[in-house]
This record gives structure tokens, C-alpha cells and sequence, in this order.
């Protein structure tokens, strides 16, 4: 009887070791699957924010993403993935900038390369001219012309206010000019970095353009005659038809140039 229950409990205790071999193998497995990045993920963006494109890395995957804002904030984002891995998502994210990741376990952690690398890294992307155009406020210009002393080389700023051209292999650019109507004209020099660049107003070519209504015209080459109105006088028209109500002072002041109103139409018979 005795040797029969040691029996049985060796055999309960055979099991139970069994059981736990098995459980430690299946938990080794995923844990092996997750850290591996096997979980396909499909994503696709253009344009966006690095920390925006993290984010939606964690929202298509079991993963959390791990990253200093201010690290990658600067960094735009661009990729069409579909059924990837997560480190093969990954790698295509951070391709194009200066920052590694590690995954373990559940969590990928984003981080900038250690200097050496950087230094390789800004040497390989040292052929664009990159940086940022905005106004005394701090507001993006889009539209800013972005001109290089080397031929062809140029372009315009996005909406943002950003610019990234291409310079050729072997090429070097040294300076950079940037114009946009109404501003001061600005040179700076190029030296591999992303350039930060601020326009102020240009008051005095403001000041030689005619505001005809329909077109701009420079001061030096408008050769018609111009009627100015205060303030006072456009506010007592209210909601009436503009032209009709300052037709006769119009005419009072066009007088000397033989101009008159005929309906909605401002002529002149010379």
C-alpha cells in the first residue's frame, strides 16, 4: 500500500515537471516571435511627423514605441508598407535619419546613433541643402525662392516653409540666396547644415506699388491716373454698390483727365 502512493505521487510529480517543460517552451517561443518583430504590420503615410508615424506603429502592432520627442520631432516621414515586420518597418522609417532602435520584448525603443556614426551619416547627407524660411512672427513662407550659386540647383519652399534639393555628386554649393515679393532679399552661406532663415518686409518695395484693384503696378511703370479715397469717405458708402456711389466724386476728380463713369465700368476718353 505504501509503495503504491509513493508511486503515484512520483508519477504526479513527473507530470507536473512535464507540464511546466511545456509551458516554458511555448512562453520562450512568443517571447522569441515578439522579439524578433514576425508580427506583419501594414502602414503607409507621406509626409508626416516621425512622432506621428511612431504612433501609428503602435496602433497597428502589439508594440510600444519608446522615443524622445525632441530627438526625432524634426524628422518627416514617408513609406507604403504592406504585411512587413515590424523591424523591417522599422528600418524603413528611421532609413533616412540619424537614429537606431532596439526592440525587447514588447517595446522598441528609438534613440539617436552614437557620434561616430552620426558623423558618417552627416557625411552621406551632406549633398542636400536643407532648412526652414519663415517671417519676423515666426510664420512658414510658402512659395520662397531658394536660389544656390551653383547652376540648377534651386527650388522653393513647401508649405511649411521647408526646402530639401538635391546637389549634385561631387558638386559644391557655398551660397544660398532667397527672395519672396515684399521681402528684403537674404544670402547666407552653405556649410553642410540645415539652414534656419528669417525675411523681414521690404518697406520700400512696398512702397512702389500702385494697387490698381484688378493688378499690381510698379510706381516707375504706371502711367495712368489714380484717384485716392480716404477712409471716411469709403465708409459712408455702405452696403451700396461702390463705383455707382463714388461716381460723382470721380468724375469731380477725373475731371481735368477726361474720365468719366458709363454703368459699372471706370473710362477715360482722351
Amino acid at each position: 500500500m505504501k509503495n503504491s502512493l509513493v508511486r503515484e505521487k512520483r508519477k504526479i510529480f513527473q507530470c507536473l515537471l512535464l507540464l511546466l517543460a511545456l509551458f516554458t517552451s511555448v512562453m520562450h517561443s512568443r517571447a522569441q516571435a515578439v522579439g524578433g518583430g514576425k508580427t506583419e504590420i501594414t502602414l503607409a503615410c507621406r509626409n508626416e511627423a516621425m512622432p506621428d508615424v511612431l504612433k501609428k506603429v503602435e496602433q497597428v502592432s502589439d508594440f510600444k514605441v519608446l522615443f524622445t520627442y525632441n530627438e526625432v520631432c524634426d524628422f518627416k516621414v514617408t513609406v507604403n508598407l504592406k504585411s512587413v515586420s515590424v523591424e523591417e518597418a522599422m528600418k524603413a522609417i528611421l532609413a533616412s535619419y540619424p537614429l537606431t532602435f532596439k526592440i525587447k520584448g514588447k517595446y522598441i525603443t528609438v534613440s539617436l546613433v552614437k557620434k561616430a556614426v552620426t558623423m558618417e551619416v552627416s557625411r552621406r547627407t551632406s549633398n542636400r541643402l536643407t532648412g526652414r524660411v519663415t517671417d519676423t512672427t515666426g510664420e512658414p513662407l510658402p512659395g520662397v525662392n531658394v536660389q544656390s550659386d551653383l547652376s540648377g540647383v534651386g527650388g522653393v519652399t513647401d508649405f511649411d516653409g521647408r526646402f530639401d534639393i538635391a546637389i549634385p555628386e561631387g558638386k559644391q554649393v557655398t551660397e544660398v540666396n532667397f527672395t519672396f515679393v515684399g521681402m528684403t532679399k537674404v544670402t547666407l552661406p552653405f556649410k553642410g547644415k540645415p539652414l534656419i532663415v528669417t525675411m523681414q518686409d521690404d518697406s520700400q518695395a512696398l512702397k512702389e506699388v500702385v494697387v490698381t484693384g484688378l493688378f499690381n503696378y510698379r510706381a516707375a511703370s504706371f502711367t495712368g491716373s489714380a484717384t485716392t479715397f480716404s477712409k471716411e469717405e469709403l465708409k459712408s458708402v455702405g452696403n451700396q454698390n461702390l463705383l455707382k456711389s463714388l461716381s460723382r466724386d470721380i468724375q469731380l476728380k477725373a475731371a481735368d483727365d477726361g474720365c468719366r463713369i458709363l454703368r459699372d465700368s471706370y473710362k477715360c476718353q482722351k
